[in-house]
This record gives structure tokens, sequence and C-alpha cells, in this order.
């Protein structure tokens, strides 16, 4: 398909702030000539209902201004219910030529609108929706749930997916003609000039930085506690999320840590330039782990810095493949005390794992190769 003035409508219940992943295809999409919309869900309640992007526009449908939706996924659903007709509605008054669907939570309203108008649609999922449920949820329904969306991915003219391994997540039988890898990789002109974090940390502390979702399957507070005593480092967090407050008030009562709470990507991607560690840990118990290949991990890689992660995941894989960083049990205090110890005594370590990640990125993930995928995926759709 030629890309050149199509209409794009791109669906996530998300507010796209930021959002790394759908921002990099959308600039995929500029460079084609296409025309982006993005349709989301302001669960915050806080971002405009409309956002020129300049090259693209954003919607947004907002219940209230300035109160936030509901986190429990059961009083949430109500919401979700009237968001989805939204969604449909607008698919259906926009009339695109291409439908791209995030995660299952956007699947059912986009394949009424596919269908519908005679238009192909494309999933493109951050996670697979049915492992990311738990108790208290039933796991019959749970099993329910994994059914309907590995039957909603067969309705896909493409899958695009973020690790060749989720697709052991989908049934094999049901899967779209096309399926595309396209990984977590920045892009290199999204990075801001590094060098204005430093003087976070003492002359001569290594700089550990984590930055995403603050909440209880990254291994935070035991992050916060291996660094307790550990002279010579400083930690850096960055990020939002249920125990947000938990690791401010853990992180203030500590000399050598500072929180900084939510800040753009094109922030975190600076202070990953001015950091010394990338930490990225993902509870293995939570089946959506096991698979993740975040932002982190490839943004680390590009700017050339060494990786503290989990045995049991897919990050343990890459990481171990180009040996860029380093492996130890989840939620284990003693083995990330021992670990960042290593590192901080060790400047040539740090530094060959780093450049082993640079040379890992630039031969396999970086941002041409996948654009270039792209390309060739869109062309069979």
């Amino acid at each position: 398909m030629n890309l050149k003035a199509k209409l794009i409508c791109y669906v996530r219940s998300s507010e796209y702030r930021p959002d790394p992943r759908v921002r990099r295809l959308v600039s995929f999409l500029v460079k084609q000539e296409s025309v982006p919309i993005l349709l989301g869900l302001n669960r915050s309640g806080e971002s405009p209902v409309g956002e020129d992007g300049g090259d693209f526009r954003i919607e947004r449908f907002t219940f209230l201004k300035h109160h936030a939706l509901p986190v429990d996924e059961v009083i949430l659903g109500p919401f979700m219910v009237i968001w989805m007709f939204w969604v449909m509605t607008r698919l259906l008054r926009l009339r695109p030529d291409v439908i791209v669907a995030s995660d299952f939570d956007t699947m059912m309203p986009c394949i009424v609108a596919s269908k519908t108008l005679g238009r192909p649609l494309i999933h493109d999922p951050h996670d697979f929706w049915a492992d990311d449920l738990g108790p208290p949820i039933p796991s019959f329904i749970i099993r329910s749930v994994r059914r309907m969306e590995q039957l909603s991915t067969s309705f896909a003219s493409g899958l695009i997916i973020a690790d060749i391994s989720r697709i052991a997540q989908y049934d094999r039988s049901r899967l779209p003609p096309r399926v595309v890898e396209i990984v977590n990789s920045p892009m290199k002109a999204s990075f801001l000039p590094g060098g204005k974090h430093r003087d976070l940390a003492e002359k001569g502390e290594m700089i550990v930085l984590y930055a995403g979702q603050l909440g209880t399957h990254g291994g935070i507070l035991e992050l916060i506690g291996a660094v307790r005593a550990n002279s010579g480092i400083k930690l850096v967090l960055v990020g939002y999320g249920r125990i947000e407050s938990e690791v401010s008030e853990a992180i203030s009562r500590r000399r050598n840590g500072v929180f900084l709470g939510r800040k753009s990507h094109e922030e975190v991607l600076s202070l990953t330039r001015d950091c010394d560690v990338v930490y990225a840990m993902y509870d293995p118990d939570v089946p959506n782990n096991r698979f993740a290949s975040p932002n982190k991990l490839f943004e680390a890689m590009a700017c050339g810095k060494p990786v503290l992660v989990n045995d049991n995941t897919r990050l343990a894989d890459l990481v171990r493949a180009h040996n860029c960083g380093l492996v130890i049990p989840y939620g284990d205090e003693d083995s990330i005390r021992a670990a960042l110890s290593s590192l901080r005594d060790n400047k040539n370590l740090r530094t060959q794992l780093g450049a082993n990640g640079l040379k890992a990125y630039e031969k396999y993930y970086n941002w041409n190769i996948m654009e270039d995928r792209l390309r060739r995926f869109f062309d069979e759709i």
C-alpha cells in the first residue's frame, strides 16, 4: 500500500503522554506523507481534548476535566464501554484508509469499523492484555479473555509486535497473514544533548537511573534499599504510578537518592545519556513481564550504558546475547547491592558492557532498520 495522503487512525486507551512507541510509528507515517490521527482516552482528565502535533492530531475522549478515571478494572468497565462506542463512532465518521488498534481493549470498535468501512486493520499491541490480569479476577474469566484476545487478532491484516518471542502468547492458527517485529528502539534524532544532569551526583559518584512506571512489579523498593548504605552511588528515579508516594517518601530519607517525578521522554533520554547504569527489573511472575523488551533497554544500548536486569525474562536473554549488562535474581536486595558495587568499582567493566550494547544497537536495533521493516510491512497490506 502506498501510504501517501492516506488517513491513518491509531487507537489506544491512553493519553499519549508520552507514548514513545506510538510516536515513532507516527514519525514513520509522516515520512511516508500520510495523515495520522491518534484517538485516545483522557484517563487523568488533565490532557487537552484535542492537540495539534504539527504533522498529526490527537483526539482524546474526556469524561470529566480535572478528574481521573478509576484504576480498578471493575469500576472502570462502564467508562471503557462508553469510550469504545466513541471510538467506533469517530472511526465511522473519519473513514480512515487504515486503522491501527493497540491493545485488546481497542480491538472491538476497530474491528467493527474496519469491517463496516472495508478498511485494513493493523494490530500493534503494547502488551498481551490477558496476561496482565490476575487475582481477584477468577481464572476462568482470564482464560476467556485470552481466547477472545487471540481470536480478535485474526481479524487484523497485520500484526506489529515489540519482540518476536511474544508470538508464544498468540494462537498461531489465528495469526494475521503479516507479522513484523518492531522493537522499542529510539530514534537517534530524538536525543537531547547530555551533560546537564551530571550535577545530580557528587563528583565520582556512579549514577543509577530508573525511569518508568512506579508499581509493585519493578523491584523499585528493593533498589532503594540496596543503595541505602552504598557509598559512591547516586540513585535517580523518574516516573509515576501506584506507589509514587511510597517511593518519594522512601527516597527522601536517602542522602544518595533523588526522585524527579514525571518527566518528558526527551528528558528521560537526556538522563539516560548522563547516567552510568540503567536499572530495568520486571517481576517474572507476571506473564507479560517475561516477554518485556522495553524502551529503556534499547535507549540504554543506544547511549552505550550497561543495564541491570533480572533473570527469567526476555530482557535477560537479550542482555546475555549482547553482553551489555548484568543479570541477577528478581527482587533480591543483596544481589542488587552486589551488582551495583561491582559496576561502581570497575569503570572498565561499565565501559565495555556499554560499548557492547551500542554495537548491538547499531547492528541489529537502530531505528533505520525498523523503518525499513515497516515500509515492507505496509507495502504488503
